[in-house]
């Protein structure tokens, strides 16, 4: 999972995408990781396969969660933002304010709203 995040960081989407396969074949509910390491590798089609199969899973904080940053890596901004105000967040949710992976949010006023909800500085 390091290793994949590493890679999309710098750039490198298809090594990426073989660590996050690596991860999720190892531990099954890490697959969704690989949704954006597929959108940043061009593999656009892969990426909506998981957003399928995870939105046909029952709706949970780790879910939503999943979702949020699926809907972001391809650029639904809405969606995104519907699966961050999940009515019980995971407790994962204040690191969006330092993980590169909600970086394109950062400008829309409900990511500082989101924020500010959660008792977090603004960036």
């Amino acid at each position: 999972m390091v290793l994949g995040n590493v890679y999309l960081d710098r750039g490198m989407a298809d090594e990426a995408v073989t660590e996050f396969e690596t991860a999720a074949a190892l531990a099954s509910p890490w697959r969704w990781a690989a949704g954006r390491a597929y959108v940043a590798a061009g593999r656009e089609e892969e990426a909506r396969r998981l957003l399928a199969e995870l939105q046909a899973q029952p709706a949970t904080p780790w879910n939503a969660f999943w979702l949020a940053q699926l809907h972001t890596a391809l650029g639904e901004v809405d969606e995104a933002f519907r699966w961050l105000d999940y009515e019980s967040p995971h407790a994962w949710l204040p690191w969006i304010r330092d993980w590169n992976w909600f970086a394109p949010l950062r400008g829309d006023p409900r990511f500082e709203d989101l924020l500010r909800r959660m008792n977090l500085p603004g960036i």
